[in-house]
């Protein structure tokens, strides 16, 4: 074990001089540590499914306060535009957290205005109308506003020409684009698409009519047509598969983004009590990972081990151990891909390791931002060891 922590952040100090825009870091890791349950037959034939008659490669990072930073999914970013040669990305799903009292991601910032009310799927006793945020937000306030403004970060310049929004109501009214100027191009039950003809770095979307009811915002999603990479990050604060599978429209919300691949980070929260119920947590991660591929049969799931954290300050928790090996028994036999991040930095006792070296957060739980970043180059190489960047490549495998 020692040899093997030695060798692992060794990696860590090579990466710490390497300049985070290199696409393509050289990492000595085991093959039993990147994609595991990964064949190239599934990547050909996922990409045979996802990428006939379309051009936009769509990437849904799923998870808890780690994901809902967006340091990961930014780096990810990142070094996906180094390696396609790509200046401009789809900025993707968005989430209003300024009404939750939230932190925002890295790459945007959510502000508004109005009377707003919200509901998280953590604590939940009953289902409640959320999608892949785990979370709405509500009002009957005609002028209520929520705005965005983007980011640009790691030299990628965030673009869009169409704007989504996910919202439920009962009234015969819709959520409008207030600015940038917009056109309506399509609509269905639930969902709004606007077509934009500026490059603007921020919009804001309100009610053009007096509300006489509630109208529920669920997620809005920014991408542009000619760009063909979208990496979206749909986190929420203290989240588990526990609080998930009681976020109703998850499903709706997959089967229209359709993406090519989702990638599934949570178990922190699940692991993190005094009472850990084994049993129930193989049922909520069961019941979770079904819902997912049902309504995205052909999407590439990728199943994540959550990292080694500490308990109240204390020592590590020894959960985090048995919710990763579960994690890691239940994609075996699905036969899903998973990313054994616990085992990879370190397994049981590591996180004093990375909190020493100024990876990790004081709290013993989350990482500081240079250790997302590790975190996400790490990712990123298991995915391009895996080939699944080339498949996944509009224009084929790269020769």
């Amino acid at each position: 074990m020692r040899f093997f922590l030695l060798k692992i952040f060794s990696i860590i100090v090579f990466l710490v001089f390497i300049p985070y825009q290199l696409h393509v870091v050289d990492i000595d890791v085991p093959t039993e540590h990147l994609l595991v349950n990964l064949d190239d037959n599934v990547i050909r034939n996922t990409r045979a499914d996802m990428l006939r008659d379309k051009s936009l490669v769509s990437i849904i990072h799923m998870g808890d306060s780690h994901v809902q930073a967006g340091i990961i999914s930014s780096t990810l970013k990142k070094n996906i535009a180094d390696r396609y040669g790509v200046a401009k990305m789809s900025p993707g799903l968005l989430f209003p957290y300024s009404i939750l009292g939230s932190n925002n991601p890295v790459d945007y910032v959510s502000y508004h205005s109005g009377i707003w009310r919200f509901q998280k799927v953590n604590g939940a006793k009953t289902k409640i109308p959320s999608g892949l945020f785990g979370a709405y937000v509500v009002t009957s306030d005609s002028g209520a506003t929520i705005s965005f403004k983007l980011k640009q970060r790691n030299g990628i310049q965030p673009s869009f020409n169409r704007i989504g929004v996910f919202y439920k109501t009962m009234l015969n009214e819709v959520p409008v684009v207030l600015t940038p100027q917009a056109i309506e191009v399509q609509r269905s039950e639930g969902y709004v698409e606007y077509a934009v003809n500026s490059e603007d770095d921020s919009l804001t979307i309100g009610f053009r009519n007096e509300l006489n009811g509630e109208i529920i915002i669920q997620a809005v999603n920014l991408w542009h047509t000619h760009t063909p990479f979208s990496v979206s990050s749909t986190g929420l604060n203290g989240a588990a598969f526990s609080g998930y599978n009681k976020s109703i429209f998850i499903e709706e919300e997959l089967k229209l983004l359709n993406p090519n691949c989702i990638i599934v980070s949570f178990g922190t929260n699940d692991s993190y009590t005094n009472v850990f119920d084994s049993t129930r947590f193989k049922r909520e991660l069961k019941q979770f990972i079904e819902k997912v591929k049902t309504a995205c049969p052909n999407s590439l799931v990728i199943l994540t081990t959550p990292n080694d954290h500490l308990f109240e300050k204390a020592a590590s928790n020894p959960n985090a151990l048995m919710v990763s090996s579960m994690i890691k028994d239940f994609a075996e036999q699905r036969n899903l891909p998973y990313w054994d991040f616990y085992t990879i930095m370190g397994g049981y006792s590591s996180i004093s390791s990375w909190m020493d070296l100024g990876f990790a957060a004081p709290d013993g739980i989350h990482f500081k931002p240079k250790g997302y970043e590790l975190q996400a180059n790490l990712l990123f190489d298991a995915m391009l060891k895996t080939n699944i960047f080339e498949y996944f490549n509009p224009n084929g495998p790269a020769n």
